[in-house]
């Protein structure tokens, strides 16, 4: 069988996570493939630290100056990812989720020649502006793409009524709870398991979403509201952007039932959503790693992608403008006692299920 040379292109934290289980299974297997990690520059820092959890070094990267306007952004990005698959020519192109550098990765790819695996094809949320852009980014993706590895039969589905072949599409989970059962592994084996005060309802929030910037003020004194009931105590983790935090930190800072947390490391994020009661959060990957964590959650987003979390109760929906944040807090209350179900995104072993596929291709 001929060595396949697999690029795989990372450009944000939840990517650099989500990728390092795959990069490790396709290379356990030298005698099929060689393969290269190489980072797209989109957030530098974020994603070596990521991977180095995970004992996996980049290749190659790309500098440059960044920037929020989004044209300026995809620009960059997509020079940036022409010149490492330059670099490397690869035979493949791997690509993970929904980010503007697994856009102009695949975008660059398709312009090179070079067919391109999508890796958690097929999320969808059914409104172009929730999430903005990333909704938009994995349509595109989707028609750019040669190969769809899909996290779940309702994705493989909206694939398949987009008119993707099904002999392109394997159904094999999420990568990133592979990532998140050797992440728990280590800190189960540091001794540093949280424990939930039994006391209080520990909740911990997120929130970074582009679409949810408008908001943050009126969410923020949502939380405020909520935590006049001294049942509650929350963790509120800030967001690398210094937009979010500065709008933030104002309403939130020095409040007595309140810890501000700049942004953690991926280790310590898990140890603080471990000993949660229960999750706010706008982020998709935290709502595919909670019912393994066992923590419900409430979704600030008027729309998610991963409408299995909904479906089987681990997950309740609440529109940051239009909805009640503590009735929506009081629905996952009642879930927190409740047996978690089997989590709809996978069960630790999509990595290889991928490989297996890709080297066969």
């Amino acid at each position: 069988m001929q060595i396949k040379k697999i690029l795989l292109l990372i450009g944000t934290r939840p990517e650099a996570i989500k990728m390092a289980p795959l990069i490790r299974e396709l290379r356990s297997r030298p005698q099929h493939c060689e393969v290269w990690a190489a980072g797209s520059g989109q957030h530098k820092d974020t994603v070596r630290e990521a991977l180095a959890l995970f004992g996996i070094h980049l290749d190659a990267e790309i500098p440059w100056q960044a920037s929020a306007h989004l044209i300026e952004l995809h620009t960059r990005l997509l020079s940036a990812c022409h010149a490492l698959i330059g670099q490397f020519q690869p035979d493949m192109v791997l690509v993970q989720g929904d980010t503007s550098t697994a856009f102009a990765g695949a975008w660059a790819a398709f312009y090179s020649g070079i067919p391109v695996g999508h890796v958690e094809a097929g999320l969808r949320s059914g409104s172009l502006e929730s999430p903005f852009p990333e909704e938009m980014h994995r349509i595109q993706i989707a028609r750019l793409a040669a190969w769809h590895f899909a996290p779940t039969e309702s994705a493989r589905q909206n694939l398949l009524s987009e008119g993707i072949s099904p002999d392109r599409i394997w159904v094999c989970g999420n990568t990133g709870i592979d990532a998140l059962h050797i992440a728990l592994e280590k800190i189960r084996k540091g001794g540093t398991a949280s424990a939930v005060d039994s006391n209080k309802i520990k909740i911990t929030a997120t929130l970074h979403r582009r679409e949810n910037q408008p908001f943050l003020e009126k969410i923020c004194r949502d939380l405020l509201e909520l935590l006049q009931n001294e049942r509650f105590e929350l963790d509120f983790v800030l967001h690398p952007n210094p937009a979010v935090q500065a709008r933030v930190r104002p309403i939130l800072e020095g409040h007595a039932c309140i810890r501000l947390h700049p942004p953690l490391d991926y280790l310590r994020f898990l140890q603080l959503l471990d000993g949660s009661s229960l999750i706010i959060t706008d982020s998709g990957g935290i709502q595919e790693e909670a019912p393994t964590l066992g923590k419900p959650v409430v979704v600030l987003r008027s729309h998610t992608e991963r409408t299995e979390l909904i479906e089987s109760g681990g997950g309740i929906l609440c529109d940051p403008l239009t909805g009640n944040l503590q009735e929506a807090v009081q629905q996952a209350e009642n879930n927190i006692a409740k047996e978690t179900p089997e989590n709809p995104f996978g069960d630790g072993r999509a990595a290889r299920r991928i490989a297996e596929v890709v080297i066969n291709l």
